[in-house]
């Protein structure tokens, strides 16, 4: 049994693919506090229900392994359109292979959130909450395509 588990175990290792998520920041120059740590738990936590089984979550940026470094959240903007006030967020992520950092992809998830009549500064950090909830999985789906692509298995 030993001499198999020997072969078998490195093989089955093999077939795990690691993921990092890297800080995120906030590039926006929002006033609001904690909209990036949101982003990268947001993010975290849609990338482990797309991928299943197989891609095993790290917090070690010197292991081999696909990640996300860094997340951004680049804009958080205003508008109005008629009553109806908007808080937009734009997020970004660049995908890198670790560790030798090789850039493959920079996508981007805009996600506007809105309500009638203006928003207080109370409402603008719900606001923009909830538009890193809604814009989250679709980074996250961007980059558990791009892993699943490139990955070997």
């Amino acid at each position: 049994v030993q001499s198999v588990l020997k072969r078998v175990v490195p093989a089955l290792e093999a077939l795990v693919i690691h993921i990092y998520v890297g800080d995120a920041k906030d590039l926006s120059g929002s006033t609001l506090p904690g909209l990036a740590d949101k982003l990268k738990r947001e993010v975290r936590s849609a990338l482990v229900a797309k991928l299943g089984p197989g891609f095993v979550m790290i917090d070690d940026p010197t292991q081999k392994s696909y990640g996300a470094a860094p997340l951004n959240i680049r804009s958080v903007t205003r508008s109005k359109d008629g009553k109806t006030s908007f808080l937009e967020v734009k997020c970004e992520l660049t995908l890198v292979e670790m560790p030798g950092n090789i850039l493959r992809a920079a996508l981007s998830s805009t996600a506007a959130v809105g309500v009638e009549g203006e928003i207080s500064k109370k409402l603008e950090a719900e606001l923009a909450n909830d538009a890193i909830v809604a814009c989250a999985p679709e980074v996250a789906s961007d980059f558990a395509a791009y892993v699943k692509e490139r990955s070997r298995r």
